[in-house]
């Protein structure tokens, strides 16, 4: 056994209490930093002031980085700051500990509150909801202006932090009573305990195999130069960013039926049909022609946003960057609590181009820890559906389930002839679409959807029961109190009510990506940092994480990854949600050289 259970977790994660948040001692703090790469951390940046309060004491301002000796000091039960990720990168770069310091983000626990709704989370946009007074915005306005706080007056900097701190304290106050009320201060804890984890995953980065990224950029501009050259042949040459020609020729030259939704066409202002993502995967071929042109769209589509999106912004890292990648994590963004990524995106990254990510030292490899079906186990378990309990523990194929509705001839092929792992792969996506609300398309889809809703009867039950819960009362309560709001929910006449596939949907990603997900990476993460390991901690990625493992490191990660993201994560959930999942939850560990892939057996 190489995980010692002598060493300690911080308190605030092996007996979590939120009421530290009420009864315990807080820094309230506000940095001001240079601005290059808009005062990102990772970069060449430096703190040019900051200001705080501890406990009842008074704001102080503290010039270039003093900030930093109070931090280190650890006088104080939490932090409190808004977008405290900002302030925990620069503490991580000036080598404190972070891994020792509970947060409370004003803006994360104002997420918590305003769930799903869409409000602004700005600090001055927060305290004007409670009914404080909006930002100081001279500051702003000249660092858009391209000034350097370390240009600016240091009286016009003072005044901004010590402003940043007083309202910031009093956000604090009244969240912190709002969310006591509401029931949802334990679903804020664990969103700012997960904090410092973004931060220093944000600060890793993930590092790019250079030879591999060329190649893959060149394959995919060689292939998108090739449809555009099929696409030119077809229509004569147009301008496939132009609307107007788009839509010229797929409904007058190739004679598309302009797609309807509600019996109503999918047109422009000046009545021609549009030509959008969404329009054009509505789109009927009614022959060889049409269908070849919907493939080369289709394949320009994807082509093109691996190239643009991805490609281009590899090769400015792999040239400015020595190929380190960083992204932003975002805990704030979605509807339904789970992580999201921009610049670029690295949580919907393309399939085939994750195996780009590598580790940065030579003998190093890449760890993916995958949790096994959570969407679908974490369903059954809030459904409490027996059969899903009798297939999990069976070990039942579902996917296999799905290609036996799906494609007739499935069932009668041999298990090792390769058209039927092509037909159980094109079955994955249809598999746990009705989990999610998902019940129109052609007929062998909706056959199989029904065919899910009578096998997993107890997860259709918990669908009627949210959904009557919604009607009701205009929002859904998850089992750890977090409240998402649907107002103006009413019933249709096919038995469903308005907005139900996000009333089905948010429940389960949330549960499963939202909560259980997140918990088990802060897990691992501290089990890792309490062990000393050298391994880093890169990326998470809905129900995955990814890990850059040091070569002596293998046989510890492998157990410490068992027991943080499965043992340790249910007993949190006990702890402090008094949630016991009664369902089995598992994980999958791979190891390859580069990201889900070994390159020396391509």
């Amino acid at each position: 056994m190489l995980v010692s259970s002598a060493l300690m977790l911080p308190e605030f994660i092996s007996n979590p209490d939120p009421r530290i948040y009420l009864e315990g001692k807080a820094l309230v703090l506000d940095l001001e930093t240079t601005n290059i790469e808009k005062g990102d951390a990772r970069y060449d940046n430096r703190i040019v002031c900051a200001a705080s309060k501890l406990g009842d004491g008074k704001i102080q301002y503290h010039p270039s980085d003093s900030i930093l000796e109070i931090v280190s000091k650890g006088d104080y039960d939490f932090i409190v700051a808004h977008n405290a990720k900002f302030e925990l990168k620069y503490f991580i770069k000036n080598g404190i500990n972070v891994s020792s310091i509970l947060v409370y983000d004003t803006l994360l626990s104002e997420k918590v509150i305003i769930s799903n709704r869409n409000k602004p989370l700005d600090l001055g946009s927060v305290s004007l909801r409670y009914g404080g007074t909006a930002k100081e915005h001279l500051v702003d306005l000249l660092m858009k202006g391209k000034v350097c706080p370390s240009e600016m007056p240091e009286s016009l900097l003072r005044r901004r932090v010590i402003k940043d701190v007083y309202d910031t304290e009093f956000i604090f106050k009244h969240q912190v009573e709002a969310l006591r009320s509401s029931g949802t201060l334990n679903v804020a804890y664990t969103k700012n305990v997960f904090c410092p984890v973004v931060a220093d995953m944000e600060m890793n980065g993930m590092f790019l195999d250079k030879d591999l990224a060329k190649t893959l950029s060149r394959e995919d501009n060689r292939q998108l130069l090739d449809i555009l050259e099929q696409l030119d042949e077809i229509s004569g040459g147009i301008n496939w960013n132009s609307p107007k020609q788009v839509s010229k020729f797929l409904y007058e030259d190739a004679g598309f039926d302009i797609p309807q939704v509600r019996r109503q066409p999918l047109l422009n202002k000046n009545g021609s049909g549009k030509t959008d993502a969404t329009t054009l995967a509505l789109l009927k071929p009614k022959n060889k022609r049409q269908r070849n042109i919907l493939d080369l769209i289709s394949r320009h589509h994807k082509t093109g946003k691996r190239v643009s999106t991805y490609h281009n912004k590899f090769e400015e890292y792999i040239e400015g960057n020595d190929c380190l990648m960083w992204g932003s994590i975002n805990q704030a963004t979605t509807a339904t609590q789970r992580l999201s990524s921009s610049s670029p995106n690295l949580q919907n990254i393309d399939r085939t181009l994750k195996k780009v990510v590598t580790a940065r030292h030579d003998g190093w490899m890449t760890r993916q820890n995958d949790y096994a079906q959570m969407e679908f186990r974490m369903a059954a378990f809030l459904a409490q559906d027996e059969q899903a309990l009798i297939d999990i523990n069976n070990g039942e194929d579902v996917h296999s389930n799905t290609a036996t509705v799906l494609f007739d001839e499935y069932a009668g092929l041999a298990l090792d002839d390769p058209k039927r792992g092509k037909l159980r792969t094109a079955a994955k996506a249809d598999t746990f679409k009705p989990l999610f609300g998902g019940e129109s398309g052609t007929p062998k889809q909706r056959k199989y959807y029904e065919f899910f809703r009578r096998r997993y009867a107890g997860i259709s039950a918990w669908h009627r029961k949210l959904m009557a819960e919604a009607a009701s009362t205009g929002k859904v309560v998850a089992r750890t109190g977090l409240i998402f709001h649907f107002p103006n929910t009413t019933y249709q006449q096919n038995g469903n009510v308005t907005g139900h596939t996000k009333i089905k949907n948010y429940n389960v990603q949330y549960m499963a990506t939202g909560e259980t997900a997140v918990i088990g990476t802060f897990m691992l993460w501290h089990q890792m940092k309490s062990h000393k390991l050298k391994s880093l901690l890169v990326n998470e990625v809905h129900d995955s994480v990814v890990i850059e493992q040091h070569p002596d490191e293998h046989d510890i990660l492998t157990e410490l990854s068992e027991k943080a993201m499965v043992t340790d994560t249910l007993q949190y959930m006990r702890d402090l949600y008094g949630i016991d999942i009664n369902y089995p939850v598992a994980i999958d560990q791979e190891v390859h050289t580069n990201w889900g892939y070994n390159r020396e057996c391509a």
